[in-house]
């Protein structure tokens, strides 16, 4: 008997569609993983040999962005808080001031004292004090300090001292540097005298004098004023305070 089925072309199995698509998945993952390689190997390849694109970064917020072509800044320099000294360049020197009493005192008269003294109601704690009791061994208070060139001032407050017996007396007052004279001031009770004088650069030797122009000088006659009541003129100075600035 014919047979109702129309003749043709018979579908391939099942089967066989399942294999197909195996290897087309296949190949399709095969091309995938070549092109992968490919993209390394370039990659390596621009990265060793080849110019490196570097992400620009970002401004830091102590950076100072630079002015565009042709426009002028207007902003201030920013000063350094704490600017340094350059090389060659010394700080500014600082001033030293020390009293004469604390340095070496060279040929001091034998009345001559360092302490304190009281001269119009102030306190000198390094004074010079030049004081003789009956009679003076040297009718010349001196006293002379080494400077050795290291200072430029010296300042003193000089008069007669608040306690001194013979209210009357006058006081003189000399300074010499290096054996030349270069200031001298006299001074009474209660009316004392400032001194500030400038020194030399080198200078060595500063001598501070101080004496009564009536001073008797010889011990018979002052033994003689003693016994007969008489005065001696016996000086009661001070030097208050000296010192010396570098």
């Amino acid at each position: 008997m014919p047979s109702d089925t129309p003749t043709g072309t018979e579908r391939p199995p099942s089967w066989l569609h399942r294999v197909l698509a195996m290897i087309g998945v296949v190949a399709v993952l095969t091309v995938i993983g070549l092109i992968a390689d490919l993209m390394g190997i370039v990659s390596f390849v621009t990265g060793k040999n080849g110019p490196e694109l570097v992400a620009p970064a970002s401004p830091s917020a102590g950076a100072t962005t630079p002015p565009a072509l042709g426009v002028t800044s207007t902003a201030p320099p920013t000063a350094s808080p704490h600017p340094e000294a350059t090389p060659g360049q010394s700080a500014s020197p600082t001033v030293e001031t020390v009293y004469a009493t604390d340095l070496d005192l060279l040929n001091r008269a034998s009345d001559i004292d360092v302490g304190s003294a009281e001269i119009r109601g102030a306190h000198y704690g390094h004074s010079v004090v030049y004081r003789c009791s009956v009679f003076c061994n040297s009718p010349r208070g001196t006293v002379e300090f080494n400077l050795g060139g290291r200072y430029r001032t010296f300042e003193a407050t000089v008069g007669v001292l608040d306690d001194a017996q013979d209210a009357d007396q006058v006081g003189y007052f000399e300074v010499f540097v290096d054996g030349s004279p270069v200031k001298k001031v006299s001074a009474t009770l209660g009316k004392p005298r400032s001194m500030r004088i400038d020194l030399p650069p080198d200078a060595v030797r500063l001598k501070l004098l101080a004496y009564r122009t009536d001073t008797v000088d010889n011990p018979l006659q002052a033994g003689a004023n003693v016994a007969g009541g008489r005065s001696n003129g016996l000086p009661e100075l001070a030097w208050g305070d000296p010192r010396l600035t570098a």
